[in-house]
């Protein structure tokens, strides 16, 4: 037995969240200026969701906290009606998805597993940023007593692993490669070792 991990998760999921909603700001061009002047509010709402215990409660929670933010920063808005925006958020964030993910800590799973694995992630990813999620995926595994590992950073190379100039979600369907051969091919002789 061995297993693949292609752009895994390692580090918990809100603050797997928090780094991906930064990395894709900036990826779509926000400054980081202005990043940091919404990070406070997108910190609320993901605490809101982490903490909910139904969808109604979600609901209602997240109408309210929009409301005193909206009164302080009207810019939030996006140029949506209050209502329209708290029904986008709670349309995106309610269900039972969402807080199990936020909730979710792959390193207590990963210090199970003892069987050999390959953790692969490419440099550009904003959506599983590599450095650390490959470096907990590493600590996780090690802790738990399994040094079978092999961990590979692919440079300029997206969530997707294709080649890329920025990572950014939307240059996924600009590029014409569906999977770098190089990670095909890593992979292929990764495999062909562990079942000799």
């Amino acid at each position: 037995a061995f297993i693949v991990l292609m752009a895994g998760t390692g580090i918990p999921g809100d603050s797997l969240l928090s780094l991906q909603q930064e990395l894709i700001a900036k990826a779509y061009g926000m400054s980081d200026a202005d990043y940091q002047k919404i990070k406070p509010f997108n910190k609320g709402m993901l605490d809101i969701v982490k903490h909910s215990t139904n969808a109604g409660q979600l609901k209602s929670a997240l109408s309210d906290y929009v409301h005193a933010q909206v009164s302080k920063n009207p810019s939030f808005l996006q140029g949506m009606s209050e209502q329209d925006y708290v029904q986008s958020l709670s349309n995106r964030l309610a269900g039972q998805w969402m807080p199990y993910f936020l909730n979710y800590d792959p390193a207590i799973a990963l210090q199970q597993v003892h069987c050999p694995v390959l953790a692969i992630n490419g440099s550009k990813d904003v959506q599983v940023p590599a450095t650390s999620n490959l470096d907990a995926i590493k600590v996780a595994l090690a802790k738990g007593g399994n040094h079978h590992v092999t961990i590979h950073e692919f440079p300029n190379m997206n969530h997707m692993f294709q080649e890329c100039t920025t990572g950014s979600p939307a240059e996924y369907a600009t590029i014409d490669q569906t999977i770098a051969p190089v990670v095909l091919n890593e992979i292929a002789s990764w495999i062909t070792t562990q079942t000799k």
